[in-house]
């Protein structure tokens, strides 16, 4: 189901339908309601009753209640595609938030079409919003209110869900009651008579009578030609009459600000945000208009920008909706997710076995991670985050076994050489136990076999000690999950809750003794890092949050803060800093805002996270190494900024980065967020550049998450860009995030945001990655610029708080990059880097953007590098070759290999080796790659050919082609750009169809070409062509018998 514009209002508006709902104003007590145990919340002291006609509830302060722990549910069938208004009273004393959504009954316990959070204040608040059905499998739903974001005395009545009618655009009236340059009213009940004048608050103003002009628009400047300022204001209203109860969906564009109201009520306000748009459309807003029998009114009011003044109505673009078609096929995914053993897709002889036969994972003389018993050699790493859902939630030990072995067998038949534990391992150790800190034998015991399965298939581990469940079944996982980010800041300032659990799991973990392996954890070779905390610097990125939440950290930060200035200065702060405090000595000093980036305030706090970092870091270090522990540690993988690098510089062994091409905003990927619909090669790889930069050269480098998006409708570039570019940088592992397996017996379910098992790209673009990266095909450059930051610009420059420059990163296009701390004392047990080929310092900076879940860098056009001259620079020493294409003005970038060339303008990534020949293009385009001629696709896509067996293409006998485009979930509805998510669908996944013609290079020469399915099963036997010394392929995916795939083999006898 989808929210029609996902807007909930506080409405006067009474819309009267036959009530879906019996009991909607509890008149018969609970009948027909359901809710969360009453044992439950007795034990957390949570009351309720039934009393005139409400239900009353209590709830403590104090009461843990997570994010559903309190939940009341009707179960009420509504159909596939309708139309329906929910509405309902609130009373509360405190502000808090509640939660309505319609949703499955069985797992997944989607929501079909609302789901909405709804800030409620103190007294009483009337919610009304409307939504869609989209349950095209018509299973079983229910409605659900969420009320565990609630304190105090809390009232819920008068409850009405009724199907509603919707009217077109053309049911308002034609004519425009407009008023220009005059003041607001003093309410939007009414149209009045006259206006006062904006400027002139003793001249009336009369109102014009006009149409919508052919653009859909209201011109407020040619209907006021004596003229316009910023700010200058305008009242539109509409009066029409309706027979009926219902809604119209209106879009509204306004230049430059405005505010909508319905009858009287506020339905939709940019007074904040202007109207960001600079396209004046209906697309741009959109509101749902309640509509009563009788007389409507909308009024609009319109503050002019510095450029025009106007407004445009009409209707909304209508969404995107996935369905199967001749462009869509369903994919036939379910049951063939296992890659079967001897099938071109497996990837099990790219992994050693067992894990540790070759000693530990060490830092090699070069920096990069290797074997001990393997000097010299670097190895690359393959690896993931996640595990199959509820493996460690069965009950039967043997059925968790099972899966557990299998688990392991498919990581490796995938080509996965590393597992990370992030958010497993904390969480699920304590299943079981309700007391904090007391691990669960029975769980600890299944961790060892699953690290020992393992490590019998040759994969290793990363473990990640704290993620967000932290050791404690005490505390509801919301709760602990809600309040990450204190708990993160609190590790800065050396917090004894969060210090206590740190410790216990460093020492519990690391010294208990594997029965499978024999081993203790910190002496297991297949143990490949430890890293203390994912994304500790969110604690202080996002430290507003936390601050407002919790006075007593707000007041530790402050008074370390001020401490450190007093230590720092004395009682003598420099000249500008001094100025800028206006008298406030350093034992005052308030802490600058989180966005600050100009203060010298905010410098000196910047310098001061280098020591909290620092401080942190080392004493988790020293807990850690106490244990006997003697491998690599690593921390600090999310931040971008100077200030998080130069605490890594001297305390982290093994760079961790996690990074992320466009991460919903908003939250998880839910409906109501959005996901950006550019090209990662058009945006010049924005999110790979931004990890490059937080790179050293003498260490390994390890990249913790990544992933490319779902629903970005360009996913299948991830492959090509990342493998390619890690490759020919040298890093040492990607590890995607999240859920790379899925068993055949297993429901195949909606793909989400950062879905992999269930998602044909994201398997296409491992695959891909396999082979380029791990495989070794991409060469890595020879040469390498250092960014050095010396100690004084770091210091003095407002560095600190800023990232490197966009620009600048681009040089990773081209040759090796890193950044280094010259002055600063490298951390322990890391190699001196070799000396670069060139050397370089910050010529500009970017600033940071942290979002909830990802850290975005934003680039400043003040501070651009001059990449040309850089260009230039390299060939004249002869880095680059005088024939390389790169030309910054025309964002082309040609690796100093030669192998990769990026030509952003264009959306084309080409990767050309001897065993792997891939392009990422748009439709149409004809490329020539050497072995493989792209003759043309009739959909965006990448399409890649490799050599499987070990061989160059042009003599290869087994290779793969792949032919990856997009993926949709069916009844998926997305905004008109495909920007926002309306409703998530649900299975099959679908896979958008094309056409690919291709030449080889080869002679015919007995060959074939098969379909593949996603196991690796050959399916169907496909036609290709002699002509002449070439090889004739065209492939169109909507004609396969069993469905699209991503996957082809081709060999040649």
């Amino acid at each position: 189901m989808k929210l029609i514009a996902c807007l909930s209002m506080m409405l006067s508006v009474t819309i009267v339908a036959d009530n879906l709902l019996k009991n909607g104003n509890f008149s018969q007590g609970m009948e027909h309601w359901g809710m969360t145990s009453v044992q439950k919340l007795e034990a957390l002291g949570i009351s309720h009753r039934v009393e005139n006609n409400a239900l009353k509830l209590t709830l403590p302060d104090k009461a843990q209640l997570g994010s559903a722990g309190l939940l009341l549910f009707r179960n009420v069938k509504l159909l596939d595609g309708h139309r329906y208004n929910l509405r309902y009273t609130l009373r509360c004393d405190k502000p808090g938030v509640t939660r309505h959504l319609y949703q499955l009954s069985a797992p997944p316990y989607a929501p079909v079409g609302l789901v909405e959070n709804i800030d409620v204040k103190p007294g009483v608040n009337t919610i009304s919003t409307f939504f869609e059905i989209d349950n095209h499998s018509n299973l079983a739903s229910h409605l659900t209110f969420n009320l565990s974001k609630l304190k105090g005395t809390v009232e819920l009545t008068d409850v009405v869900l009724e199907e509603i009618l919707e009217f077109p655009v053309s049911a308002l009236s034609r004519q425009w009651t407009v008023f220009c340059q005059v003041q607001q009213p003093a309410n939007y009940d009414n149209i009045p008579a006259t206006l006062v004048a904006q400027n002139a608050p003793n001249n009336p103003v009369k109102p014009q009578s006009v149409e919508l002009n052919k653009d859909g628009r209201l011109d407020f400047r040619a209907l006021n030609p004596s003229g316009f300022a910023l700010k200058s204001q305008a009242i539109a209203y509409n009066r029409f009459e309706s027979k009926e109860e219902g809604f119209i969906r209106l879009g509204f564009g306004a230049d430059w600000w405005m505010e909508v109201f319905a009858n009287g009520t506020k339905v939709l306000d940019t007074l904040s945000s202007g109207n960001r748009s600079q396209a004046f459309s209906p697309n741009d807003h959109q509101a749902i208009i309640p509509i009563k029998a009788g007389s409507n009114l909308i009024a609009i009011r319109v503050l002019a920008g510095s450029k025009g003044w106007m407004l445009a109505v009409g209707a909304p673009a209508p969404p995107l909706v996935f369905r199967e078609d001749q462009n869509w096929k369903p994919t036939q995914l379910e049951g063939h997710t296992e890659i079967i053993p001897g099938t071109p897709l497996d990837l099990a002889a790219m992994v050693d076995v067992p894990a540790g036969k070759h000693g530990p994972v060490v830092t090699g003389k070069q920096g990069n991670l290797e074997f001990k018993g393997l000097p010299g050699i670097q190895q690359r790493f393959l690896g993931c985050n996640g595990i199959p859902g509820g493996l460690f939630q069965h009950k039967d030990d043997e059925i968790f076994r099972s899966q557990a072995r299998k688990f392991a067998q498919m990581l490796r038949n995938q080509g996965y050489r590393l597992f990370r534990t992030h958010g497993v391992l904390d969480a699920t150790l304590c299943l079981g136990s309700n007391k904090d800190m007391d691990i669960n034998p029975k769980q600890l015991d299944r961790w060892d076999f699953l690290i020992n399965e393992l490590k019998q298939q040759g994969i290793y581990t990363h473990i990640t000690l704290l993620s967000f469940g932290l050791y404690d079944a005490e505390t509801p996982k919301e709760v602990l999950f809600e309040e990450r980010d204190k708990h993160k800041m609190q590790l800065y300032l050396g917090g004894a809750w969060i210090g206590q659990h740190f410790k216990y799991a460093a020492e519990t973990l690391l010294n208990h003794v594997n029965p499978y392996t024999k081993l203790k954890w910190k002496d297991d070779p297949a143990i490949a890092f430890v890293e203390f905390y994912n994304e500790q610097e969110l604690g202080l990125e996002r430290m507003n949050g936390v601050l407002n939440a919790f006075p007593n950290v707000k007041d530790e930060l402050t008074r370390q803060f001020r401490a450190w200035l007093k230590q720092k200065y004395a009682d003598k702060p420099p000249k500008a800093l001094a100025d800028e405090l206006k008298g406030t000595t350093l034992d005052n000093a308030a802490l600058p805002a989180n966005n600050d980036r100009k203060s010298n305030l905010a410098d000196e706090f910047a310098l001061f996270r280098i020591f909290l970092a620092e401080r942190s870091a080392q004493w988790c270090e020293n807990i850690v190494r106490s244990t006997g522990y003697k491998g690599l540690t690593t921390n600090f993988n999310v931040s971008k900024k100077f200030c998080d690098a130069a605490a890594r510089w001297t305390t982290v062994q093994a760079i961790t980065q996690n990074t992320y091409y466009q991460h919903p905003a908003g939250g998880w990927g839910e409906p109501g967020c959005t996901v950006g619909q550019l090209s990662s090669i058009e945006t010049e790889a924005n999110y790979w550049r931004a990890m490059l930069t937080t790179r050293f050269a003498g260490r390994p480098f390890v990249v913790s998450e990544f992933n490319h998006c779902f629903w970005n409708p360009y996913q299948y570039e991830a492959g090509a860009l990342f493998g390619a570019y890690a490759a020919f940088q040298g890093f040492d592992a990607l590890q995607i995030h999240s859920n790379v397996t899925l068993f055949n017996s297993s429901k195949v379910y909606n793909v989400g945001s950062f879905s992999c098992a269930n998602n044909p790209v994201v398997r296409a673009n491992e695959f891909i990655s396999a082979h380029l990266f791990q495989r070794g095909d991409v060469q890595r450059s020879k040469n390498r610029i250092d960014l050095l930051v010396p100690e004084e610009t770091l210091q003095k420059s407002r560095l600190a708080q800023a990232a490197v420059a966009a620009e600048q990163g681009k040089l990773g296009f081209i040759t090796g990059f890193a950044v280094a701390f010259p002055n600063r004392k490298r951390a322990q047990g890391t190699q001196i880097e070799a000396e670069p080929t060139m050397k370089t310092i910050p010529e500009g900076v970017a600033g940071i953007d942290a979002q909830d879940w990802f850290v975005n860098i934003v680039d400043n056009p003040q501070g651009q590098a001059a990449l040309n001259d850089w260009i230039l620079r390299l060939k004249a020493n002869g880095v680059l070759a005088k024939t390389n294409l790169s030309n910054a003005e025309q964002k082309i970038y040609q690796s100093d290999t030669e192998q990769i060339t990026m030509k952003a303008r264009e959306n084309l990534l080409r990767i050309v080796t001897p065993r792997s020949e891939v392009a990422c293009l748009p439709p149409d385009k004809i490329e020539n790659m050497g072995t493989m001629k792209i003759l043309g696709t009739s959909v965006p896509a990448c399409v890649a050919l490799i050599a499987i067996d070990g061989k160059p293409l042009a003599n290869s006998a087994k290779m793969v082609l792949v032919y990856s485009t997009q993926v949709a979930n069916t009844s998926m509805k997305l905004s008109h750009d495909g920007a926002k998510k309306l409703t998530n669908g649900g299975p099959p996944v679908l896979l958008k169809c094309g056409k690919l013609d291709l030449e080889i290079n080869r002679k015919l020469d007995n060959a074939a070409l098969y379909d593949l399915g996603f196991d690796g099963a050959r399916r169907q036997k496909l036609p290709i062509q002699a002509q002449g010394d070439k090889t004739i392929i065209s492939i169109d995916t909507a004609t396969l018998e069993n469905g699209p795939t991503v996957f082809f083999e081709l060999f040649f006898n």
